[in-house]
């Protein structure tokens, strides 16, 4: 007797073999996520639908584009994976053309912008997902609004790329430096006013 599970995987729809496994939206993203974490930037980019830039270009960019992307979306955007299509033909009934799924909007000052998946050819003609050249085509802009101050740019990926609560590592540390610095000056302060306080009552004795 089959057991359900099995059941429901045999039905299932299984994207095309992909060396990247960017057979369907869910497992696309994943593996987008995936490679960011690992700090594996070069890898990251084969999520990233480059077709607009020229190849040498795609080729030089496409790594810094992708850590870009992902730090925007750990800081700005919570993905649920398992509300992402894990079939092959992605989500028909969205509103959105039958090649692309919607994973989520950021707020600029500039208006909204969709973080699309995209269904696109292989080099061999094979469809898989990918995020989407116009979400490509954003990524300066997202990065100019939102990225960090020049020496958290410069932090290992694993405190950029890793959440805690909905905060990044870094952010974490940050917060927890400023709380520090804040313990430290009212500290400062107390012992000041103390002091100042100790020295008037030493020039003024009580009769």
């Amino acid at each position: 007797k089959r057991e359900p599970a099995e059941a429901l995987k045999a039905e299932k729809p299984e994207g095309p073999v992909d060396e990247f496994d960017r057979g369907t939206p869910r497992t696309s993203m994943e593996g987008f996520l995936a490679a960011n974490r690992a700090g594996d930037y070069e890898r990251a980019a084969e999520y990233l639908d480059l077709r607009r830039l020229p190849e040498g270009k795609a080729q030089q960019e496409g790594p810094i584009l992708a850590r870009q992307l992902n730090f925007v979306l750990v800081s700005n955007l919570w993905i649920d994976l398992d509300e992402l299509s894990d079939v092959p033909e992605g989500r028909t009934k969205d509103g959105l053309p039958s090649n692309r799924d919607l994973i989520g909007r950021i707020e600029t000052p500039e208006g909204t912008v969709q973080i699309l998946m995209q269904r696109v050819p292989r080099g061999d003609g094979v469809p898989i997902w990918k995020i989407s050249s116009a979400t490509v085509h954003q990524i300066p802009t997202l990065w100019e609004y939102f990225r960090p101050g020049p020496w958290v740019e410069w932090a290992p990926s694993f405190l950029l790329d890793h959440k805690v609560a909905g905060l990044s590592l870094v952010a974490w540390i940050l917060l927890i430096g400023i709380a520090g610095l804040s313990l430290f000056a009212g500290f400062l302060a107390t012992w000041i006013i103390l002091g100042i306080l100790r020295r008037w009552r030493s020039r003024f004795p009580k009769p």
